[in-house]
């Protein structure tokens, strides 16, 4: 997502993200760098796919957003049984629901921890723009809120002046 800018006054302010709601699906990345619309969470060797909905209300905040997690099954996705849906509000989950953090801005399905199973990061407008990145981690056959941790701009070094929203472009 590109940041565009907007002039109020005489200062250049972010224009905001759309207020209409969003939702964003997460492509597994291949080695070979092409995508695939889903990825194994759990070694089962079934395809799943994660998904946000960044302008949900969620604990009565407007656009805190949040992430959903479908397993898939031998017949295809399992929305019945299969489902996972995590906010900040989701204990486990660092920080609170908040108005305007669209959590989920951006999704990437990776395997961060080496384990050949597709993981979970998430970014957000955290904090006025300031952005942050979630990773709720697998426990080897769920993505599971417990144990999910956050990085912030000032935790890697990013200064917060402006806006950097950080998290907000996860890359390829």
């Amino acid at each position: 997502m590109q940041q565009h800018e907007r002039l109020s006054g005489r200062r250049s302010v972010p224009a905001l993200p759309s207020r209409r709601p969003r939702v964003r699906l997460a492509l597994a990345t291949a080695a070979d760098g092409t995508y695939a619309p889903r990825a194994d969470f759990n070694g089962d060797g079934i395809g799943g796919v994660a998904f946000s909905a960044s302008g949900a209300y969620v604990s009565g905040k407007k656009d805190a957003g949040q992430l959903v997690v479908l397993y898939g099954s031998a017949s295809g996705i399992n929305a019945s049984s299969g489902t996972q849906s995590f906010a900040q509000s989701t204990a486990g989950v660092p920080g609170p629901d908040e108005k305007g953090d669209f959590l989920g801005t951006d999704v990437k399905l990776d395997d961060v921890t080496g384990d050949g199973r597709a993981d979970v990061v998430a970014g957000s407008y955290e904090n006025d723009g300031n952005g942050a990145v979630l990773y709720p981690p697998s426990n080897g056959t769920k993505i599971t809120a417990p144990g999910s941790r956050t990085v912030s701009p000032g935790d890697s070094g990013v200064s917060t002046t402006g806006y950097p929203n950080f998290g907000a472009n996860l890359g390829d």
